[in-house]
């Protein structure tokens, strides 16, 4: 009850998409994308999808989703979530964000780039500064499979996995 997909007004080779796609606190849903990648929503979640004839951009403001990312190397799917961007490189991974001060990517397949944006007010006042982070602009951080990073309001953490542990995480 929560979806409004609406496919934009353009030929079909262009393959552009636009939706939205919210969970309730109690409510879990799996999604079908157009590209057939697949997004499993945990409670409570909102996700904006925005596909363009370039790129794959899945926005989300809150929440807890899976990402079974179909391959497509003519466009990249990236996951933006508080201020960081996380670029599939063929994968499945599972990003949790707990509001602006904790994130937390759980990869169990392929790699995921981690790229941290700095904020549109920041951007736009000091063009050439990036916040202090442990993610630099000209670093991104590459997370394997069976690997998670912790994001928190002071430090980034990489940690190992056991399968157990994956398991745990992506349930």
């Amino acid at each position: 009850p929560q979806v409004t997909a609406v496919p934009r007004n353009e030929a079909p080779h262009q393959r552009a998409f636009a939706a939205d796609y919210a969970t309730l606190i109690g409510q879990r849903r799996t999604v079908e994308l157009p590209d057939h990648s697949e997004v499993q929503l945990n409670t409570n979640t909102q996700l904006r999808v925005e596909y363009s004839t370039t790129a794959r951009l899945l926005i989300m403001s809150h929440g807890e989703a899976i990402f079974h990312v179909a391959k497509d190397p003519s466009r990249a799917f990236t996951v933006r979530a508080a201020g960081f961007d996380f670029k599939a490189l063929g994968t499945v991974f599972n990003v949790r964000a707990d509001g602006q001060d904790h994130l937390r990517l759980t990869v169990t397949e392929g790699r995921v780039r981690v790229h941290r944006t700095p904020p549109a007010e920041i951007a736009r006042s000091t063009a050439h500064a990036v916040p202090p982070t442990a993610f630099s602009d000209a670093t991104d951080v590459v997370v394997e499979a069976n690997t998670d990073l912790s994001i928190g309001p002071h430090r980034e953490r990489i940690n190992v996995l056991t399968p157990d542990q994956v398991a745990d995480a992506t349930s």
